[in-house]
């Protein structure tokens, strides 16, 4: 959560690293269910809450299908179903 709501910091020294960061995560499996659970914390930050669902569409919609070649496992998927449901 702390580097989503750094990711939509103002301050461009905080901004532009973590913004760097997620983009390295994005392709690593796991990613889309820790964004998930960020989302699930009653405890986070509601900025950090509400980012950690918005990337999270745009994971799936990049990385779900494995056409591109990066996809997500279908462990992966079903997990990420699972949490939803």
């Amino acid at each position: 959560v702390r580097i989503l709501c750094a990711a939509a910091s103002p301050d461009a020294g905080l901004r532009v690293p973590a913004h760097g960061q997620l983009l390295e995560l994005e392709g690593k499996p796991g990613f889309l269910l820790l964004l998930l659970e960020a989302y699930a914390d009653a405890s986070a930050d509601p900025q950090g809450r509400l980012l950690a669902v918005l990337m999270c569409k745009s994971v799936v919609d990049r990385h779900w299908n494995t056409r591109s070649g990066q996809g997500m496992s279908v462990e992966e998927r079903t997990q990420a179903k699972g949490c939803l449901l």
